[in-house]
């Protein structure tokens, strides 16, 4: 895969107002004084490969200040040809994501696009942190290389706040009927096994790479 970002404009974003940059080199440096925007540029990159901030999980607060909505648009070249992302966060809240003028039905299908690899310094968590920050990282990886994990996580994640929600509604005295409970039940082992083996099936060809780079 041959994938370069030529140019990328912001518009009420973070602490944009607007601002366009291009890029001619293969290899970019972005310097700047504090405040100055830098993180904010890199995480607008982000949205365009996974239509979401890498540090917040809620788009309203990427809003600048006193506005309202923001846009972010990429060219970009991908194995030759020119490609147009755009993300759109409208005054009502939706939000909105469209390839060469074209929306997503599913934001989901855009991940994997646009490979993209976040390099910072709480990656520290993934040595001394816990568990769910190394599965948070096997999933970005995976997300973006199988699209049927990632539906396999899409509709996990779903069937287990629905089955936490029965629960808590079997806690308050409503619901009687258990048998709902076993369908959540085999459903969420029939998600959770195939994102198991995935995930194990990545680690059996990751870690022995991981070990030998830092041995080296």
């Amino acid at each position: 895969m041959s994938l370069s970002l030529s140019s990328i404009s912001v518009f009420q974003f973070k602490n944009y107002d607007f601002e366009q940059y291009r890029f001619t080199k293969r290899i970019v440096g972005i310097c700047g004084r504090n405040g100055a925007g830098k993180t904010n540029l890199l995480d607008a990159i982000h949205y365009l490969c996974f239509t979401k901030s890498y540090f917040s999980r809620t788009d309203a607060i990427n809003v600048k200040h006193g506005s309202q909505g923001f846009r972010i648009e990429g060219h970009l070249q991908l194995n030759g040809q020119e490609e147009k992302a755009v993300c759109i966060l409208r005054e009502t809240g939706k939000k909105e994501f469209t390839l060469n003028d074209e929306a997503y039905s599913r934001f989901s299908k855009h991940i994997g696009r646009y490979p993209c690899v976040v390099i910072a310094p709480d990656d520290v968590e993934l040595i001394i942190g816990g568990s769910e920050e190394r599965r948070r990282f096997i999933d970005t990886i995976l997300s973006q290389l199988d699209p049927l994990y990632l539906q396999a996580l899409i509709h996990y994640t779903k069937i287990l706040q629905q089955r936490n929600s029965f629960l808590r509604s079997l806690q308050d005295g409503y619901g009687r009927d258990l048998s709902v409970l076993d369908i959540l039940d085999s459903q969420l082992a029939r998600e959770g096994d195939l994102v198991f083996r995935k995930r194990a099936a990545f680690l059996r060809d990751f870690l022995p790479l991981a070990t030998r780079r830092y041995r080296e």
